[in-house]
């Protein structure tokens, strides 16, 4: 199983003693003495964040995500994270270092680190409130505040219905503002897919809601940036993962194959669910 290095582990495991400490150090800090004081001096102004600054970021942030790089991710939080209160960009300051906890929840969830996932869910909730009290009207920011929810059923299970009653609740007022977002019918097939695996009206429902996803992203101007356009690949991704689910391997390697049309990039489709497909396959073969 892969691990986290100890470093990463180590500052996410601080989160609740830090707020916006050096979440991606590069060398394990050493202990402090109990009797050390601490004086900080204080930090000068940042400068004004730009289009441009919050464009690479999150052209970085996505390099992180398809490689599935745990420290690039934190370090991507650090960065949207040192960007100053500043609208009107600092809203997607806030929702992009959401994101970007977001990502790394879901990252080490499949790594089996499910403490440190639940520490970046909640990390993801909170910047998703941060970004809304800056634009209450951001649909992308009550989206991400459902996802983040959402997740949590995954880390969670004993409080399942909890977090999906916040999580349709944050997608009901996202679907409010903007009913054709495709990230908002990506969040809604999500959540089904989460659900236990009896409900299989859930998961027929979890299928449209993808497939209107898809639709939606096809149809869909590429935003102005730096605005969110995430999301079309995992979109065909989690219709794999229900097929695969379901024993329909013909749909799932045809979802699997837009998937990696939408972004050929993306390790988490080009090669673990593409194994996770091929092992599907084989063990059909030799029933």
């Amino acid at each position: 199983m892969v691990k986290l290095s100890r470093t990463a582990a180590a500052a996410l495991a601080a989160l609740p003693l830090v707020l916006l400490g050096s979440i991606a150090a590069h060398a394990a800090a050493e202990p402090l003495p109990r009797d050390s004081t601490i004086v900080e001096k204080p930090a000068p102004p940042p400068p004004h964040a730009t289009v441009e600054e919050i464009e690479a970021l999150r052209l970085r942030l996505r390099v992180a995500v398809d490689r599935r790089h745990a420290e690039g991710l934190l370090t991507a939080a650090e960065s949207f994270a040192a960007m100053p209160e500043d609208e009107p960009l600092s809203w997607l300051a806030r929702y992009y270092e959401g994101l970007a906890w977001y990502r790394l929840g879901e990252l080490l969830h499949d790594r089996d680190e499910r403490k440190l996932a639940r520490k970046g869910f909640e990390r993801a909730a909170k910047r998703a409130r941060d970004a809304l009290k800056l634009r209450p009207s951001a649909p992308d920011a009550h989206t991400l505040l459902g996802a983040a929810s959402a997740a949590q059923m995954r880390v969670t299970p004993w409080k399942r219905l909890f977090w999906r009653r916040r999580a349709e609740r944050a997608l009901e007022r996202a679907a409010e503002l903007d009913p054709a977002s495709p990230r908002l019918w990506l969040l809604r097939g999500k959540i089904a897919y989460l659900s236990p695996r009896e409900e299989d009206a859930d998961r027929a429902e979890g299928v449209r809601h993808l497939e209107r996803a898809t639709e939606l992203f096809e149809l869909a101007d590429e935003p102005p940036s730096p605005e969110p356009s995430w999301g079309h690949e995992e979109a065909w991704a989690y219709l794999a993962m229900i097929h695969m689910d379901q024993g329909e391997l013909g749909e799932a390697r045809v979802a699997l194959e837009q998937a990696g049309f939408a972004n050929p990039d993306s390790l988490w489709i080009t090669i673990e669910l593409q194994e996770r497909l091929a092992e599907k396959i084989a063990s059909e073969r030799t029933e």
